[in-house]
């Protein structure tokens, strides 16, 4: 994560999807690995477990920075996050080779909107000791 705090959920939520592009774009193996259509399925079915584990991170980075609803199965919701944006991060690989920065946007956007289906547009602040304000 970048100095300083995120503006607002949606923020936090871009900073994420930009990471994992950054992570996929610095090591083409990855690439190959986990977005490309040939990859097999034992090497996809293990990116997933690892997206488990990434979104209970995920759902600690914004329980962290945010005064979270009550969501019923939480890291779930983060799971299919991560699902939807490497899904558009892998159309970009098949049809352009690599991780285009209008995918990267657009990978951004169905995440959000997916994220926005739970979660308010604005959600209150956590202070520095995780109590809301």
């Amino acid at each position: 994560m970048p100095e300083g705090r995120p503006r607002d959920w949606q923020d936090l939520a871009d900073l994420i999807v930009e990471r994992g592009a950054e992570v996929y774009t610095a090591n083409p193996a990855a690439i190959q690995l986990f977005l490309s259509p040939r990859a097999p399925a034992e090497v996809k079915l293990e990116d997933r477990q690892n997206d488990r584990v990434v979104s209970a991170s995920m759902s600690r980075l914004f329980e962290e920075n945010f005064v979270m609803p009550q969501i019923q199965a939480n890291h779930d919701i983060f799971f299919y996050f991560i699902e939807i944006t490497d899904l558009i991060f892998s159309l970009s690989i098949s049809d352009h080779g690599e991780i285009t920065p209008e995918m990267l946007e657009e990978s951004k956007r169905a995440g959000k909107g997916y994220l926005a289906t739970y979660l308010p547009p604005q959600l209150p602040r956590q202070n520095q000791r995780g109590e809301a304000r």
